[in-house]
């Protein structure tokens, strides 16, 4: 299924792109790298890798609710297929930082494989893939239990 945001609401989504970005100032450069929509166009998740942290820009007033801290070199991010949970992959760290999308806290941190840059929940919501460039492999991890499926 395709969704289709309407003028307003991508205007006010890079409205608060550029409201984050401006609010950064000249000594923090937050180098965004990924953006993903919540299901229901009223969240902008960004991942910015230079600052170590997922934003969370509500779309409709341009403000940014919460700067949640991941791991070192954040890349990837995905949403749960029921969008409870947000992943953000961090390179450096070799983890996946799993977090609440409803009160935005990091509720764990996943072991992944050498440099994960990207992620995917499959669509039951059981299982995270992790794509890790140095290791040369897909990580594996099943949500249930935070480890590689038995």
């Amino acid at each position: 299924m395709r969704r289709t945001l309407t003028f307003t609401a991508v205007t006010a989504a890079v409205a608060a792109f550029a409201w984050l970005l401006a609010g950064a100032g000249a000594e923090r450069y937050l180098s965004p790298v990924e953006l993903v929509l919540s299901p229901d166009d009223a969240r902008l998740y960004v991942v910015c890798e230079s600052s170590d942290e997922l934003a969370v820009v509500d779309v409709k007033s341009g403000k940014v609710l919460r700067r949640v801290p991941v791991g070192h070199t954040p890349k990837g991010l995905a949403l749960s297929p029921d969008a409870k949970f947000v992943y953000v992959a961090n390179s450096s760290s070799d983890t996946v930082t799993e977090i609440d999308a409803q009160t935005l806290a990091v509720t764990r941190t996943l072991h992944a494989g050498f440099e994960p840059t990207s992620v995917l929940v499959d669509r039951e919501g059981k299982t995270l893939y992790a794509a890790n460039r140095i290791g040369g492999n897909i990580s594996v991890i099943d949500l249930a239990s935070g480890g590689e499926p038995q």
